[in-house]
């Protein structure tokens, strides 16, 4: 087997499915395909159904609607009320319009202002509403309007100025146009104008001069987005979110004008075709270099992904639908895969609250502002036009519905009748693996819902933040640890000061420096490589999950970070190790909602000057003196629930607090940053735990760390009001290693013992874990685990991706009987064993559970 990754190496090595390269002091990491276990909702490999089949328009329109969509919407206007009155204020919109004078557009003179933008911006919309109302009401009036509106951009955009400082050569993305102020928005109004002009196509006062003028307008605006900038550069050839908005918006514009040479450029990219294409919606943003194969957009912002991406993406859908071309059901539904993504991402809130990912400020799949939920709604509406799926039916419920276009021109409101509630389902406490972006998301079943950690690994990309190896928590049903998130739009000097900082993510921060970013990388020499984190265990179960990641490429001066993490009902555990050549600062980073009170004597501090972001945006600043002990500080969320956060100690440690930012539901928070700072050392291993109980009733009663990089591991053993918890991780595996209590070879593993009983084990990256008279053992390195359940029943269960033979001993097992488990969580047949003594061993495909319970 060949090695699938490679790393420059500092002082770490790695070894990849066997493939060892040179040993140096440090950190020995293996990464296994085996350790990581694959995600039903991340995987792919459900078939999609889809509903109806692609057409062939008759003529126009064929672009968002055809005349069948306007006939079928039409139909439903003497029963459905949200339509009727939706109709009634367009067309008082449209009517006030009609009654004014339309000013002819300037041509020359000085650069455009904002006022201009935004009188352009409002005569798209006038235009694509002018469409709409005409053939919803047959008044020629609109259709007219439109029309010569249309053609008087036809006729002056060659004239109109350009921006200060612009050249034809100039890579353009922020100051771009004679229309807008950037290409994205640039994007928006021609899929408005090119929609409009679609609809008013049939106007019988159409010339072939006029036909040909507008055709011209469209291509030569359309010229920007195709033609090399810098290098073979194009916009339709690009892979972000404003590229998938710009093509769609060219393809419209070919198929409204039958500009075959538009079509072609938007569907294959600037120099593609058919049989090889390199870009465009084809060849780029329906492509698995887009819709990443776990089913997120590449950039990781979902924000980004249900707001622009999205409609984009729609709006070439639901075009090609019109001219025979399925994109419902293209790469086995990678549309559909990238709607599930951001429900399956969701905390498990009433309104889906979606965690501040990257340039992803905090929202709402469910929102109370209509221009947002008409915004994620529509893609919804149009999804679950063409899926059916009972996932979607929820948002569609609350989305907010219009005839006019959503705020970043996706298609308008379906409107949909007949939307069945009752097919509503509970979402599951599924845990998650977005293994290509980069986020692993692991759940625990509560009484409630679920408690989840994010940990976020992968490369680093376009709209990404310095927060690899950051985690987001969400526990006792409230966002308790979050990502930052942004300010949007990207002028607030906070952006820089705090939310694009490493300080302001639950990460470390080396030497009071953020982490290399591809946003910033241009910064650095010349090859300093991209960040790029490695996820090397992903171990989902029903009562505990664990992952680790690791990467030495977050700083130019190479210095490995591995974070290991285990999750239960009850406490989030985490082992931060860190390493370089020389003695450094490392700050590990948390930020709590609600309010912290640390139970050390703390006074006033001030950083000294000059003082880095992230660390200047910090008020009220305190500290506490060094302490090798272990120490804890108590945490009362938003809602007024006691969590507590334990740190192990080890090694002397400065603590440091402060408020921070955080924006959620829309209001500014200052959420108090805990920052454990350790400094004069070449290494270190922070261990810490967080209770979700707290309180005078807490789980957590205390915690134990040993080990760290020059011994090979680290093991925190966590003192619970049930028993005995020991999370372990290992930092050169060689065999077999003991400590506190455990026996194994594995890359990390963990043991839960409760009332003087082991009622849990788990291996990650080894054949063997034991403590006292129980053990797990796997016949191939991966990962196997046994836990008992609530109800008292023992699950075996083996999440590798590959067939192994499970073997444990446990005493509890003797007298029950094995059972097969279906993929929901029921039980199935009786499971074939095979028992010697106390061991008892079982043949698991890959991902295969067996329940042991009385019969």
């Amino acid at each position: 087997m060949k090695p699938t990754h490679f790393f420059p190496l500092a002082l770490s090595s790695v070894v990849i499915a066997g493939w060892a390269f040179a040993q140096v002091p440090g950190f020995v990491t293996e990464l296994n395909p085996a350790n990581i276990a694959p995600t039903a909702a991340t995987s792919g490999e459900a078939p999609v159904q889809v509903h109806g089949e692609p057409r062939m328009a008759q003529g126009h329109p064929n672009t968002l609607w055809d005349q069948q969509d306007i006939d079928e919407l039409k139909a439903q206007i003497p029963t459905n009320q949200a339509l009727q009155e939706d109709l009634d204020r367009l067309k008082t919109r449209l009517d006030k319009i009609l009654g004014q004078t339309m000013a002819p557009l300037a041509q020359g003179g000085p650069a455009p202002s904002r006022e201009d933008y935004r009188m352009h911006g409002e005569n798209a919309r006038i235009i694509s509403n002018m469409g709409i109302g005409y053939v919803m009401t047959g008044n020629e009036q609109y259709g007219e309007y439109g029309k010569k509106l249309l053609l008087e951009y036809a006729r002056a955009f060659k004239n109109m100025p350009h921006p200060e400082g612009w050249t034809e050569r100039r890579y353009r993305s922020a100051v771009d146009g004679r229309l807008t102020g950037q290409f994205l928005e640039d994007g928006f109004w021609l899929a408005r104008v090119a929609f409009g002009a679609d609809l008013i196509y049939n106007l019988k006062s159409w010339t072939p001069e006029e036909r040909e003028q507008v055709k011209a307008f469209f291509e030569d605006f359309c010229s920007q987005f195709y033609h090399p900038v810098i290098a073979e550069r194009t916009y339709i050839n690009e892979t972000h979110n404003r590229a998938a908005v710009c093509t769609a918006a060219t393809l419209m514009a070919g198929y409204a004008t039958d500009n075959e040479t538009l079509v072609n450029i938007a569907l294959y990219g600037s120099g593609g075709s058919k049989e090889k294409p390199v870009g465009g919606v084809l060849g780029m943003h329906f492509s698995p270099t887009c819709i990443r194969p776990d089913g997120l957009w590449l950039e990781g912002a979902p924000a980004y992904q249900t707001g622009i991406a999205s409609c984009g993406l729609i709006n070439g859908a639901e075009t090609l639908w019109h001219h025979g071309i399925d994109l419902y059901r293209y790469n086995n539904g990678i549309l559909k895969r990238l709607l599930d993504s951001a429900i399956v991402l969701a905390y498990p809130t009433p309104k889906l609250d979606i965690p501040a990912l990257h340039d992803s400020a905090p929202f709402a799949l469910i929102s109370d502002a209509n221009w947002q939920s008409n915004e994620v709604g529509v893609p919804y509406m149009c999804g679950y036009r063409r899926y059916k799926d009972p996932a979607y039916i929820p948002i569609i419920k609350s989305a907010h519905n219009q005839l006019e276009m959503t705020v970043h021109a996706g298609p308008p409101s379906l409107f949909l009748a007949g939307v069945d509630s009752t097919r509503e389902v509970k979402r599951p406490a599924e845990s998650a693996n977005y293994y290509s972006v980069g986020y692993g998301v692991l759940r625990i079943p509560t009484a409630e819902n679920w408690n989840q950690v994010i940990m976020e690994y992968g490369e680093s990309g376009s709209h990404g933040h310095p927060s690899k190896l950051g985690l987001d928590i969400f526990a006792m049903n409230e966002v308790l640890a979050p990502f930052p998130g942004v300010i949007f739009p990207y002028n607030d000097p906070m952006d820089p000061k705090w939310y694009w900082t490493t300080l302001a993510n639950c990460a470390l921060t080396v030497d009071e420096k953020s982490q290399v970013n591809f946003g910033d990388i241009y910064k650095y020499p010349k090859g300093t490589p991209i960040p790029n984190a490695i996820q090397t265990v992903f171990a989902p179960a029903l009562t505990i999950g664990m992952q680790r990641a690791w990467s030495d490429t977050l700083y130019q001066e190479k210095i490995p970070q591995d974070r290991a993490v285990f999750i239960t009902k009850n406490y989030l555990a985490d082992l931060f190790a860190v390493t370089s050549d020389k003695e450094r600062k490392y700050d590990l980073a948390w930020h709590f909602r609600g309010k912290l009170d640390v139970r050390l004597p703390m006074s006033p501090f001030t950083f000294p000057e000059p003082v880095n972001n992230g660390y200047n945006a910090l008020q009220d600043t305190m500290r506490a003196d060094a302490t090798g002990e272990a120490w804890s500080a108590a945490i009362a969320t938003p809602d007024g629930k006691p969590a507590m956060l334990f740190a192990a100690g080890g090694a002397p440690t400065e603590v440091i607090t402060g408020d921070g930012q955080f924006r959620f539901n829309g209001k500014l928070e200052l959420p108090p940053t805990l920052i454990e700072r350790r400094t004069g050392a070449k290494d270190t291993l922070f261990g810490n735990v967080i209770d979700f109980s707290g309180g005078e009733t807490s789980f957590v009663k205390g915690i134990k760390q040993s080990g760290g990089i020059a011994e090979g591991f680290g093991v925190l053993e966590i003192e619970t009001a049930a028993g005995h918890d020991v999370c372990f991780v290992s930092y050169r595996p060689a065999g077999l290693v003991q400590a506190a209590g455990l026996e194994t070879d594995a890359v990390q593993a963990y043991s839960r013992r409760e009332a003087g009983a082991i009622t849990a084990l788990y291996l990650a990256g080894g054949k063997s874990l034991r403590i006292g008279d129980a053990r797990i053992e796997r016949s191939e390195t991966g990962l196997a685990y046994i836990e008992q359940l609530a109800g008292g029943e023992f699950v075996v269960g083996n999440p590798s991706p590959t067939e192994a033979v499970v073997t444990v001993s446990f005493p509890a097992l003797a007298g029950l009987t094995a059972y097969e488990m279906n993929a929901d969580g029921s039980r199935g047949a009786a499971a074939e064993v095979q028992a010697s003594g106390e061991r008892i061993g079982i043949k698991l495909k890959a991902g295969a559970r067996v329940q042991f319970a009385k019969s």
